[in-house]
C-alpha cells in the first residue's frame, strides 16, 4: 500500500512535466486551435475582433523609462501645455534608441506619401504654414535679401527646440520656406537665388566650410520679394530628422545691388 501511493503520487508530477517540454514551441496563436504560421512569433485569429495597443496619455508616453527601439503605443490626449504640449492622439512609435529616445507618430488623417529621394513619407508632403516670430530664424538683422551688395551669402541656424515649439512635425516632408519682409526696399528680383539645407547636431554658423555638413539644394532661380511673407517653394522636398537643428544658407548673384529688404 505504502509503495503504490508513493509511486501515485510522483507519477503525475512527472507525466504532467513531460509534455510542456515537449510542447516547446517559437509562436503561439490566439483565438484558434491551430498552429501559428510559421512567420510569427504572435499569431491572433479573429474575424470580428482588432488589436488593442497599450493607450497611454502623453505624460505616460513620455516618461517610458528607456523604451525599446520600435516600441509602438497609442496616445489617447492632445495636451496643450505640460509635458506633451502640441502632440495629438494617435499612434506613436520609438525609431530612437532606449537610452535616446526619439518618439514619432505613426500617421495621421492624411495618410501617406512617397518621394522617390526619400522614400515612404507618413503624413501630407506640406505641412501647414509656421510662423516662427518673434524668433529670427536668419540670426541678429541679417537678410537672405540684402540686396546692398551684388551677392550675398547668409547663413543661420534653427535649434531642434524652436522647431518643435513652432509644431513642425518630424514626421513630414519639408516643401517650403517663409521668409516675412517687413520692409520692401529691393528694386529688382534676386537671380541665381540658391537655399540649401543640412540638419546640423551643433551650430556651424560662422564656419567658412559648414561645419563640414552635407548640404541639401532644395531650391535655385530668381526670386521677387513682396512685403510681407514670401514663400520659397522647395524644389527637393527635405528631411528633418526631428532632432537635430536646421541649418539654413541662402546666397544670390546680381549683376548691380537691387536695395537691401528688411525682415
Amino acid at each position: 500500500m505504502h509503495n503504490r501511493y508513493f509511486r501515485r503520487r510522483w507519477l503525475l508530477p512527472a507525466l504532467l512535466a513531460l509534455p510542456l517540454a515537449a510542447r516547446a514551441q517559437t509562436g503561439v496563436t490566439i483565438g484558434a486551435t491551430t498552429a501559428p504560421d510559421a512567420s510569427a512569433a504572435l499569431d491572433i485569429v479573429s474575424s470580428s475582433k482588432g488589436l488593442l495597443l497599450p493607450r497611454l496619455t502623453a505624460a505616460a508616453r513620455l516618461g517610458i523609462a528607456n523604451p525599446a527601439a520600435g516600441l509602438l503605443v497609442y496616445q489617447t490626449n492632445a495636451p496643450t501645455s505640460g509635458v506633451g504640449s502640441g502632440t495629438t492622439p494617435g499612434f506613436y512609435y520609438n525609431a530612437g534608441t532606449a537610452t535616446a529616445a526619439r518618439w514619432q507618430r505613426l500617421t495621421d488623417n492624411n495618410g501617406v506619401s512617397y518621394d522617390p529621394a526619400t522614400g515612404l513619407q507618413v503624413g501630407p508632403t506640406t505641412p501647414t504654414t509656421t510662423t516662427l516670430s518673434p524668433y529670427n530664424a536668419l540670426g541678429g538683422n541679417e537678410s537672405p535679401f540684402n540686396g546692398s551688395n551684388n551677392s550675398r551669402r547668409v547663413a543661420s541656424y534653427i535649434p531642434a527646440s524652436v522647431l518643435l515649439g513652432a509644431g513642425v512635425n518630424p514626421n513630414l516632408l519639408l516643401t517650403a520656406l517663409g521668409v516675412t519682409v517687413t520692409t520692401k526696399a529691393s528694386t529688382a528680383p534676386f537671380t541665381n537665388f540658391t537655399l540649401q539645407l543640412a540638419n546640423a547636431p551643433s551650430n556651424p554658423v560662422g564656419s567658412t566650410t559648414d561645419g563640414g555638413l552635407v548640404m541639401t539644394t532644395v531650391y535655385t532661380g530668381t526670386i521677387s520679394t513682396v512685403g510681407g511673407l514670401n514663400t520659397i517653394p522647395f524644389t527637393t522636398p527635405f528631411k528633418w530628422d526631428g532632432v537635430s537643428g536646421l541649418y539654413v544658407q541662402s546666397c544670390f548673384v546680381n549683376t548691380a545691388a537691387v536695395g537691401a529688404d528688411v525682415i
